[in-house]
């Protein structure tokens, strides 16, 4: 992977989170370009990711390019990608986008087809680089070309091969959305510990480890390591007297009708 200029397209959170991953993996600074408008996000970026080249000209940055990852809004792709037409049909990169329900069809016809293109979908967590992406490639993208997008979202997490690009929609739904049913749960945990003299300060205080590690530790209910069954019997699966409750498959038709809802609204936008 060092041995290839990866540009970005966009200076947002995301490619902020990426390439701070990938610098940490031993990626070298000089081979990383990011193309941003704004002038403030560039001298930020600039002390961020110190060594990389950092510019304001997409068509620039993109004609050095090995892979070119789109970092933008899914609503300005489309000017984004026939400005780059020129630049890339030159150069032949690999392109990579994290832009949500747009379809590599369409990427690859904005910017005068004939290219390797790999949509990614990455989750909120890989921000944290605590990440799941989901990752599918067309059909003129090589085994290597695979292998390198997916050493470079590695750099935030874990990575799936999806066969279909249908399958996008669904990785979107559940790597996207399923953090935030983690969530209550994790809240009602503070708010129990809350309850108790010797815990509240330490639980209102955001600093506090016992916060961090109730965070961290939402991770672990569907590890497979036991963690599930003690956690269902935490929140309610059963009461002190051992009597079956009926909540937790009531929460997973919620769980799942969220799920439903956010693949259709995926395959809405594409």
């Amino acid at each position: 992977m060092s041995e290839h200029n990866v540009a970005f397209i966009g200076g947002g959170n995301m490619t902020r989170a990426i390439a701070v991953g990938m610098l940490a993996s031993g990626f070298p600074p000089e081979r990383m370009l990011i193309s941003e408008p704004s002038a403030d996000q560039r001298s930020t970026l600039a002390t961020d990711l110190p060594g990389t080249r950092i510019s304001g000209d997409n068509a620039a940055v993109a004609a050095a390019a090995d892979c070119l990852l789109l970092a933008v809004k899914p609503q300005v792709l489309p000017q984004v990608c026939k400005g780059l037409r020129d630049a890339v049909q030159a150069s032949k990169p690999l392109v990579m986008s994290i832009a949500a329900g747009i379809r590599s069809s369409d990427i690859n016809a904005w910017m005068g087809g004939g290219l390797a293109i790999v949509r990614v979908m990455p989750n909120q967590p890989a921000l944290l680089r605590q990440g799941v992406s989901g990752v599918f490639a067309n059909k003129l993208t090589s085994e290597d070309q695979r292998k390198f997008a997916s050493e470079i979202m590695a750099a935030v997490g874990a990575v799936v091969q999806v066969p279909n690009e249908s399958d996008i929609d669904a990785v979107t739904a559940i790597s996207g959305s399923g953090p935030a049913y983690f969530l209550p749960v994790g809240l009602h945990a503070l708010q129990g510990g809350q309850g108790i003299r010797s815990c509240r300060r330490r639980c209102a205080n955001a600093g506090h480890p016992d916060r961090n590690r109730c965070r961290v530790g939402c991770g672990c209910f569907g590890r497979g390591d036991g963690s599930t069954n003690r956690a269902g019997s935490f929140a309610g699966w059963h009461d002190r007297r051992g009597a079956r409750q009926s909540r937790w498959p009531k929460h997973t038709r919620y769980f799942q009708n969220g799920i439903d809802c956010r693949k259709r609204q995926g395959e809405r936008i594409g």
